[in-house]
C-alpha cells in the first residue's frame, strides 16, 4: 500500500493498493511524482505524487531492493554492491559505484536514503547502517543498531531508515 496520513490527526488521507503479486522495496519523491520499486518484478512505477495516479511503469534490469534521490537521480540498490545512478528523466544510468571499505566491496544494501550528501544504507541481515560516498562508493561510516536487537521479533530484520530535517537527527526504525 500506500498511504498519505495526516499525522496530526492519525487520519488515512489517501491509500492505493498494490495487487498482490507485487512486493513494493523502495519509493522516493521527485518533484511532482513518486517513483516505487518493485524487489522481484524488476519494474519502477511512476506515480502522480498527490493522487497517487500510474503515469508509467518501466522495466528495470534488476531486482529492487532501495530507492533514493539527490533531486538530480534515482539512486538505487540491486542488493550487490554497486548503487546505481539514474536519470529522473530517461531512466538511463548516468554512473554506478561499487560500495567498499578498504578491503572488499559490501553487498545486501537494502534500504537507501541520501541526506546531507551521503547515501545511507541498511545492510540486509546485519545491525548495520553504513554512510556512503556518492562519489565513490567509499563507506565513511555506519551506525551499529544492535541494541534494537533485543527488543525485536527474530523473524523480523532492520529495514528502514529515516531522517528528520527539522530535527536534523537519525530516526531509525524495524
Amino acid at each position: 500500500k500506500i498511504l498519505k496520513i495526516d499525522l496530526k490527526k492519525n487520519k488515512v488521507i489517501l491509500k492505493h493498493k498494490l495487487k498482490n503479486n507485487i512486493f513494493a522495496e523502495g519509493i522516493t519523491i521527485i518533484d511532482d511524482k513518486l517513483y516505487q520499486l518493485s524487489y522481484i518484478q524488476n519494474h519502477l512505477y511512476i506515480r502522480d505524487k498527490n493522487s497517487f495516479e500510474l503515469l508509467n511503469t518501466k522495466s528495470i534490469s534488476s531486482q529492487g531492493w532501495g530507492l533514493t534521490t539527490d533531486k538530480k537521480n534515482l539512486i538505487l540498490s540491486d542488493g550487490s554492491s554497486c548503487i546505481k545512478f539514474l536519470n529522473k528523466d530517461n531512466l538511463k544510468i548516468e554512473k554506478e559505484i561499487f560500495v567498499h571499505n578498504k578491503s572488499t566491496n559490501i553487498g545486501y544494501l537494502n534500504e537507501l536514503e541520501y541526506i546531507d550528501n551521503k547515501i545511507y544504507a541498511n545492510v540486509y541481515l546485519t545491525n548495520y547502517i553504513i554512510i556512503i560516498d556518492p562519489d565513490n562508493g567509499k563507506i565513511l561510516g555506519y551506525i551499529d543498531l544492535k541494541d534494537l536487537e533485543k527488543h525485536k521479533n527474530p523473524e523480523n530484520v532492520l529495514n528502514g531508515i529515516a531522517f528528520d530535517k527539522k530535527t536534523n537527527k537519525d530516526r531509525k526504525s524495524v
